[in-house]
């Protein structure tokens, strides 16, 4: 199953991370069978919702230290 993913970085949503997480939630599940596409689905739609967290966080703190002129608002 190959997909457009979010990418940036370290942090993209790649068809090896979606197999990795989909396996431990079958695992976590209990192994059934029959659900391999909704495993997937929702391995998929986690990661996701995570990447996108990361990215506001990300988006902040930069927004952030642009406004202020970094972190340290005592120097000058």
């Amino acid at each position: 199953m190959h997909t457009a993913l979010l990418r940036s970085g370290k942090h993209a949503v790649t068809d090896e991370k979606i197999s990795q997480r989909a396996y431990l939630l079958w695992l976590k599940k209990g192994r059934p069978k029959g659900y391999e596409s909704e495993i997937l689905r929702e391995a998929k739609l986690e990661l996701e919702n995570e990447f996108a967290a990361k990215s506001r966080r990300r988006r902040f703190f930069q927004k952030a230290r642009d406004s202020f002129g970094g972190f340290c608002l005592g120097q000058n």
